[in-house]
């Protein structure tokens, strides 16, 4: 081997050292920063870990923690607006084959008005760590059926059919020339169902002394004149002047007019019917709503990481189920009460 071979292989050899040493050092640099950020990785997930398990320990506490008082006024929030939608929509879809008047315009701000006032309280008691969800539901219905009597009386003194439309078809009644047939039928339905009675001893005390009487139905008339002792057969023009007995065919024409507005449900006023329905519905639903409620709590509450992907997932869930649920409960209502 000649000297400058000997050079040749020197050199190569030394290139081939200092590639392989680059390599090496670019390799050892390599995994000390996959070393480094796996650490640091890791020390961001422990963090996170245990910021998760903090937040899980806060929101199944049963006492007031910041993170559940959050997640109650996010709760709170959610209910109303979300609330709002939905019964627009569904009263929407239930109500859209009748008359387009002030009247549907009304009762749909009813609607509202009430069912954000009940979203209000139910919220507060769903949100509320120290109770168990079986006693949430006890409660959310006692508190429904309390308010129950202001809403229906509420609902009875705007809505039930007002006394000038019962006075004009009293009116027509008394000009028809067969108002004979027509009274004699209407005394008779008012018999059958002791309507005279019934209504003056049940609803009718309950919302007057809450929001005042109720325009569909009048007063007890003078026990000393009862339906019975009246020829209802043989009345005469005169005879319908008699104030008494008016005020018994202003009943029966009530009778007559709440019976074609009304459904299944049928307790003498549209308020009692009402109050009725929800104290039914109130009980057979709670094994949906219930469980719905609490569901969307605990995805605002355990979210609050990434509330907007909470957000997300709650209106996921309640899109869901509640169309359901509230189509059961428009449904329902329209055959029970036809409200």
């Amino acid at each position: 081997m000649n000297k400058y071979t000997a050079l040749m292989l020197v050199v190569s050899l030394f290139f081939i050292n200092m590639t392989y040493a680059t390599r090496s050092s670019k390799s050892c640099l390599r995994h000390l920063n996959i070393f480094r950020k796996s650490k640091e990785e890791l020390s961001q997930a422990k963090a996170q870990r245990i910021a998760r398990q903090k937040l899980i320990a806060s929101c199944k506490s049963t006492e007031w923690t910041p993170e559940r008082k959050l997640a109650a006024k996010n709760f709170t929030k959610f209910q109303l607006g979300i609330g709002f939608t939905s019964s627009t929509i569904f009263y929407t879809y239930n109500n859209w084959d009748k008359p387009k008047d002030a009247t549907l315009f009304y009762r749909y701000a009813y609607e509202v008005a009430v069912g954000l006032i009940f979203a209000k309280v139910v919220s507060k008691i769903i949100s509320n760590p120290k109770d168990h969800p079986l006693v949430k539901g006890f409660k959310k219905y006692i508190a429904t059926r309390f308010m129950g009597p202001f809403e229906t009386a509420g609902y009875a003194y705007l809505f039930a059919t007002p006394d000038n439309k019962i006075k004009k078809r009293l009116n027509q009644l008394m000009a028809d020339p067969k108002y004979a047939d027509k009274i004699k039928k209407l005394i008779k339905n008012l018999e059958d169902k002791n309507f005279y009675q019934k209504s003056k001893e049940r609803f009718i005390e309950l919302a007057s002394s809450l929001m005042g009487s109720t325009s569909s139905v009048k007063q007890p008339i003078d026990q000393s004149k009862t339906i019975n002792s009246i020829d209802w057969a043989n009345l005469s023009k005169e005879d319908l002047k008699d104030k008494t007995i008016q005020d018994i065919l202003f009943l029966a024409v009530a009778r007559e007019m709440y019976e074609e507005q009304s459904g299944w449900i049928q307790l003498g006023d549209v308020g009692m019917d009402r109050y009725a329905f929800h104290s039914a519905y109130g009980i057979l639903s709670m094994p949906l709503t219930l469980p719905l409620n609490l569901k969307i709590y605990d995805i605002l509450c355990l979210g609050q990481q990434n509330p907007k992907k909470a957000l997300m997932k709650a209106v996921a869930l309640y899109v869901i189920s509640r169309p359901i649920i509230d189509q059961l409960y428009y449904g329902s209502r329209a055959w029970a009460v036809n409200q």
